[in-house]
């Protein structure tokens, strides 16, 4: 959409630890957007490789592992 494209965040001098995670096969968001984010926020991108969009429903065991590990 025009304004997903057209929104920039606002700027914060120091950000929260934090982790971005997205799926390969989502047909909603590109994951090309997720790399692009993780590189402006300096985060690690911890990708999954057949979930969809709603990875939380189709894989929780691998979205827990992911958030347990990076705590």
């Amino acid at each position: 959409t025009i304004a997903g494209a057209s929104y920039f965040p606002p700027t914060i001098k120091k950000l929260p630890s934090g982790i971005i995670l997205a799926s390969q096969k989502d047909q909603l968001v590109r994951a090309h957007c997720s790399t692009l984010i993780a590189k402006m926020l300096s985060y690690p991108l911890i990708m999954h490789k057949t979930a969809g969009h709603d990875i939380a429903l189709e894989d929780p065991a691998w979205l827990l592992k992911q958030i347990e590990a990076s705590l």
